[in-house]
This record gives C-alpha cells, structure tokens and sequence, in this order.
C-alpha cells in the first residue's frame, strides 16, 4: 500500500509530461502553419522609386499567372544554346540575340519584371519589352536606352 500515494504522484507527473509534449507540438505546427501561409500567400514586387526604372522593370502582373521562374530563365540559353540566334551563350546578356536590351549593373533585360509569388520569384514581360529603344549620338558614342 506504499506504493499508492507514489504512484498518483507519477501518474501526474506523467500526465503533466505529456501536456507540454502536446502544447510544444501544436506550438511547432502553428509555427509551421503561419511560415508556410506568409510564404506561399506571398506577392511582392520589385519596386522602384524611379519612374523610368519601374518603366524598364516594374511588375505589372504578368509574373502571377504567366510568369516564369526566374531561375528557369536564368538557365534555359546555358542549357539550349543551339536555339538562340547565333547559336551563342553570352552570361550577364543570355537574351541580347534575341534583340533584348541590357543595361549595366541589371541582372534582367529591359522590359522584364520580377515578382514573388506564392513563394517564387518569376519574371515576365512588361511595357518596356516593346517600347523601349536604344540610340546613339554618333556611331561611336555608348548606347542610350
């Protein structure tokens, strides 16, 4: 009959175990829950102060339902080369053959938008695709978007 007292306090002990085990579980799963809700509800963006740069590259939607992964337009002329014009891999202007523009110091051509969505971030053409140009004051002066 010793054993009783002991034992209830043991039970307890157990019992009270098993409801922070629980509590810390359903703690980690809301945790989890609300991560993957704010990473996957996402849609940001890129934005710019500028008028002109958000011309050139501002979102205007497309990226949503129309948009490529960024790191599949990265990689598809290093992966398929054969297909561009002049059938050359040119990094930091992938797209150039194809008659995009590119400006110094930008990661994407004129007239593409970046955006994350639903947790990736994906590109897609804006304004600026067709109606932006470049031009020269001489046939030796740099190029001006």
């Amino acid at each position: 009959m010793a054993d009783g007292p002991e034992q209830t306090g043991s039970v307890k002990r157990a019992a009270w175990r098993w409801r922070v085990v629980l509590l810390v579980a359903v703690a980690i799963v809301a945790v989890v829950s609300l991560y993957l809700i704010a990473r996957f509800t996402r849609d940001d963006p890129v934005t710019y102060a500028d008028p002109e740069e958000h011309f050139k590259y501002g979102s205007l939607g497309g990226e949503r339902e129309s948009g490529v992964p960024y790191w599949i337009w990265k990689v598809l002329p290093k992966v398929f080369p054969d297909y561009l014009p002049g059938k050359k891999y040119v990094k930091g202007t992938e797209y150039a053959s194809m008659g995009f523009l590119y400006e110094d110091g930008k990661d994407l051509p004129v007239g593409v938008s970046k955006r994350n969505t639903q947790g990736i971030d994906r590109v897609f053409l804006n304004c600026a695709a067709c109606h932006a140009g470049s031009v020269r004051e001489t046939s030796t002066s740099p190029r001006t978007v």
